[in-house]
């Protein structure tokens, strides 16, 4: 959903803002990961990135950054 989508969007933003300078970094996914975990995000737990080939890491990445924009657009016109 779009509230979800933006949800992780500001949580994503929020692990950049706690871990400066460790861009993408398993200190920045772990806290990532914390705030996911405690703000009700499910299905994202980094072991089950961890798994997919680059292909797949790949898609899911590309898709995130388009629901994530699409969200943040929706934001905007609040």
């Amino acid at each position: 959903t779009n509230l979800e989508d933006a949800k992780l969007v500001l949580l994503h933003e929020i692990a950049h803002i706690a871990t400066p300078r460790e861009h993408h970094s398993l200190k920045f996914w772990k806290t990532a990961m914390r705030l996911y975990k405690r703000y009700g995000l499910k299905n994202l737990h980094p072991l089950t990135f961890q798994k997919m080939s680059k292909p797949q890491k790949l898609r899911l990445l590309n898709a995130m950054h388009w629901r994530a924009k699409k969200a943040l657009r929706a934001i905007s016109y609040y």
